[in-house]
């Protein structure tokens, strides 16, 4: 007797990872590649990942930081950084990019435009534009005052709140 095939085609193990490098491709093709990474930046990025795990920034939070969550916030700074270089031809991307408002708000336009992105998606990459800013303001930020001193995190709070409630509005 001849076996009945399942009429579900499961793609073969070979083609399930070729899939799989070229899903993980086309998420790199948005992101910094390392050799656009000068020492600087690899150094900052190594400092900004040492701040959002210190005990001070844990004791704001009132938890911990999951390692996907640490992972993902770097990825959408380094994606923010691919554009400054790809769109915004930003030779020597740094970290300090984050402080140009008008350059990030066209850089949300085009992930809410061109990429099609969620809003909420959208939100997280502000939160991870609000970790930058609270790294690069460490300093000069009183402790006590949630960063309310530093006018780019208020002007980023105001912008997810007006996010907000565009995903209020689109929620059925």
């Amino acid at each position: 007797m001849a076996e009945e095939r399942d009429p579900v085609y499961e793609p073969s193990v070979a083609r399930q990872r070729h899939l799989e490098r070229q899903q993980q491709r086309r998420r790199q093709h948005m992101v910094l590649p390392p050799s656009r990474q000068c020492r600087e930046l690899r150094q900052q990025l190594r400092d900004l990942q040492e701040f959002l795990t210190s005990p001070l920034v844990l004791h704001r939070q009132g938890a911990a930081v999951q390692p996907a969550t640490l992972r993902s916030t770097l990825l959408m700074i380094r994606q923010y950084l691919w554009f400054c270089w790809q769109k915004r031809h930003m030779f020597k991307p740094r970290l300090e990019a984050f402080e140009d408002l008008e350059r990030y708000v066209a850089y949300l336009r085009w992930l809410l435009g061109e990429r099609q992105l969620q809003p909420v998606s959208v939100l997280n990459h502000m939160s991870a534009a609000a970790s930058v800013h609270k790294f690069l303001r460490r300093y000069e930020a009183f402790p006590n005052r949630n960063y309310e001193d530093v006018a780019a995190i208020c002007f980023l709070r105001q912008l997810r709140r007006q996010i907000q409630r565009m995903v209020q509005r689109f929620r059925p």
